[in-house]
């Protein structure tokens, strides 16, 4: 895991699928942090999905897997804290490294920051396609 200049660490509050979030206090446009996808994560072709946290200070956030971007920003601005589920489609995991990257891009006007809060990643295999 490596991030720029912010704070990390595990926190807990409801309706959170484990109990537990990681929580970056990314502090302005620009920040990031960059987690590693675990080299037990067989290469292949996923369908990739993120859990975020939503609260008032939380930003809108950019997410890559190796460098490509993955689907639309995502505001995670809400008035009380809660989660929601984020499609980001399918993806390939190469036989090398793999980094995940979450970039605050822009804040929602109401926000009043850029905060992230990770649930969960999901990743699971994608199914093949019949043939035509």
């Amino acid at each position: 895991m490596s991030f720029s200049d912010q704070q990390v660490g595990i926190s807990s509050f409801p309706p959170l699928s484990n109990g537990r979030l990681l929580f970056v206090r990314l502090q302005r446009e620009g920040d990031r942090i960059e987690l590693a996808i675990p080299p037990s994560v067989k290469p292949g072709r996923y369908t990739f999905s993120a859990r975020l946290v939503t609260s008032w200070n939380y930003g809108v956030i950019r997410l890559a897997l190796n460098d490509t971007h993955l689907a639309d920003t995502v505001d995670t601005y809400a008035p009380v804290i809660n989660a929601k589920t984020v499609e980001l489609g399918t993806v390939d995991i190469r036989p090398e490294a793999n980094t995940l990257t979450l970039e605050a891009v822009a804040r929602n006007p109401k926000s009043t920051g850029y905060y992230l809060g990770i649930d969960a990643l999901m990743l699971a295999p994608a199914r093949s396609r019949p043939p035509d």
